[in-house]
C-alpha cells in the first residue's frame, strides 16, 4: 500500500529529508513524476524524488505541513460581493502556531517550494501569512524594506521628494 511507501527526498544542499507518500501525494510535481515514470514502489517501499530547489530545513516545513493536511480540503478562494475584496482563511490553531513559528524568511523560502512542488494549499497560506506580516508592520516601507531584507536603494533626498509630491498619502 501506498501508506508503507516512504520518500527520500533529495534536496538543494544535498540533505536529504524523509516523508510519506500519502503527505507527498499533495505536491502535483511529485504525482507527475510518480505518472510519467510509471514508478512502482510497492516492492522496496522506497523512494527517491529531487528537489533540486528545496533547501534540507524548509523540506521539513513542507513535509510537516502536509502530514497535518492529508485529505483536508482545499481552500476556497471567497470575495465580498459589494467590493470584490478577497475574504482571509481562517487558520487552525495547528496552522496559526505552525506560521508563528518560522521568521518571514522562512515562509518566503516554504511559499517558493509550494511553488516549486505544486501545492496549492500551502502556497496560499504561505502568501496569507506574509501578507498579514505585512500589515501588522502598517505597511511602514521602512519596516517592510527591513523584514523581507530589502536594500534601501533611494537616497534621502529622494525620499524627501517622494513624501512631497505624494503628500497626499500621509506617510
Amino acid at each position: 500500500m501506498s501508506e508503507d511507501i516512504t520518500v527520500f527526498v533529495n534536496c538543494c544542499d544535498d540533505r536529504v529529508v524523509k516523508a510519506d507518500y500519502e503527505s507527498m501525494k499533495q505536491s502535483q510535481v511529485f504525482l507527475d513524476m510518480v505518472e510519467a515514470l510509471n514508478i512502482d514502489s510497492h516492492e522496496t517501499g522506497r523512494m527517491e524524488f529531487p528537489a533540486k530547489k528545496v533547501k534540507g530545513a524548509t523540506m521539513e516545513n513542507v513535509v510537516e505541513w502536509c502530514k497535518n493536511h492529508i485529505d483536508v480540503l482545499e481552500p476556497e478562494i471567497k470575495e465580498r460581493p459589494d467590493t470584490k475584496e478577497r475574504i482571509w482563511f481562517d487558520f487552525t490553531e495547528q496552522e496559526a502556531n505552525f506560521f508563528k513559528a518560522l521568521q518571514t524568511q522562512e515562509v518566503i523560502e516554504l511559499a517558493n517550494a509550494a511553488d516549486y512542488l505544486s501545492i496549492h494549499h500551502l502556497y496560499m497560506f504561505c502568501c496569507q501569512n506574509l501578507a498579514q506580516r505585512i500589515k501588522d508592520v502598517d505597511l511602514d516601507p521602512e519596516k517592510i524594506r527591513e523584514m523581507f531584507d530589502l536594500p534601501d536603494d533611494l537616497t534621502e533626498q529622494e525620499k524627501k521628494e517622494i513624501k512631497e509630491k505624494n503628500v497626499w498619502c500621509n506617510y
